[in-house]
């Protein structure tokens, strides 16, 4: 039994939240050692190491789903059928690269497809991902927990007579989108401090949380109310004043934004406004500088510029550059009209466009 004064200099090891212990009045001191629950003690790093396990010694692949397209994890290229997505991971991509974007990966959690699950070890077919889990510990004794609550998403992405069913509770939905913001019903990593409703994902949340902005910037040409000043002056500007400064270039059409702009000399004049492709995923850019900056940074994964101040990492100067504003605070853009100042030439611009309407 430790002494009095060995408890005293007693220091508990690190966990991603502190164990409070509320005070008491005076009473026998228990000196049996206090086994906090595992959940307290869980890093991120077994989260990503569950992940990791699974993704090394199972065909469960971790993908993307966004604007009713999948897409790869890996390199973002988007599929119609989850069937080609399949297949191009299976041709394209090795264990390496997963393993290394997950662990760069901010947001832990991972929607997976489980619709043809098999251990890569011995070709059992479990179940369940849970069961897979189980499996590849005591039968292979790898690296996971399986009641740890890894978030990863389960899904089955093959159609069942015309819908998509959910891998926990059977309910069946004609669409993707409808059955990704019903997972929210079994995975409540999120909740919104207004209504209390819980979501799977941060990025669904805050979808959520635009039901209930109110704002406070109304137009005073019509009823609408906007979030931000800049929000109401695209509206003034496009709706009531009716400016379009963009012009195209080849007929006399005008637009109030470079998207419409762009999306016009696609679909009207069928020009390519993106001329410098990515042999890796087809994403196109407008300067090859912006192509060799994205293959550097997303397909070989270089960060060789890091913050030292939070030890974060870049692959470039000029990114690491806009990121130190967030540390030093410094606002060298300033406006010369009014002589407001701002961290970014972004919000400079977006600035400026209100001294147009005025």
């Amino acid at each position: 039994m430790p002494s009095p004064s060995a408890l005293r200099d007693y220091t508990p090891s690190r966990s991603p939240s502190p164990v409070s212990v509320e005070k008491s009045s005076p009473a026998p001191v228990n000196l049996t050692p206090i086994v906090p629950t595992p959940k307290v003690l869980k890093k991120q790093a077994d989260y990503r190491q569950n992940a990791l396990t699974v993704f090394e010694f199972s065909t469960v692949y971790p993908f993307i789903y966004g604007n009713n397209k999948f897409k790869c994890f890996v390199c973002s290229q988007p599929f119609l059928e989850t069937l080609l997505l399949r297949q191009h991971m299976n041709e394209n991509h090795t264990f390496a690269p997963i393993k290394r974007l997950l662990n760069n990966r901010r947001e832990n959690v991972l929607k997976v497809d489980v619709g043809e699950l098999m251990c890569k070890l011995c070709s059992v077919k479990p179940k369940d991902l849970l069961e897979l889990k189980f499996h590849l510990k005591e039968d292979h004794q790898k690296p996971i927990d399986p009641d740890l609550q890894d978030n990863m998403i389960p899904f089955k992405l093959e159609e069942e007579e015309g819908s998509y069913k959910c891998v926990i509770c059977d309910q069946s939905f004609i669409k993707v989108r409808i059955l990704v913001i019903h997972m929210s019903v079994h995975f409540n990593n999120y909740s919104c401090e207004i209504c209390g409703s819980g979501f799977m994902t941060l990025r669904l949340l805050k979808k959520h949380l635009e039901v209930h902005e109110t704002g406070n910037f109304p137009c005073d040409r019509c009823n609408k109310v906007f979030s931000t000043t800049h929000k109401r002056s695209l509206h003034i500007r496009g709706v009531h004043l009716k400016q379009y400064p963009r012009r195209c270039p080849i007929c006399p059409e005008r637009f109030n934004s470079n998207y419409r702009r762009t999306i016009h000399l696609q679909d009207v004049h069928n020009q390519s406004t993106r001329v410098h492709k990515c042999e890796t995923c087809g994403r196109g850019f407008n300067l090859k500088y912006h192509l060799i900056c994205h293959t550097r940074s997303v397909h070989l994964q270089e960060r060789n510029h890091q913050c030292k101040v939070c030890l974060q990492r870049f692959c470039n100067k000029e990114t690491l550059k806009r990121h130190m504003v967030i540390h030093t605070g410094e606002k060298n853009h300033k406006c010369e009209m009014c002589g407001m100042a701002f961290l970014r030439r972004k919000n400079l611009k977006d600035h400026l466009r209100l001294h147009e309407v005025v």
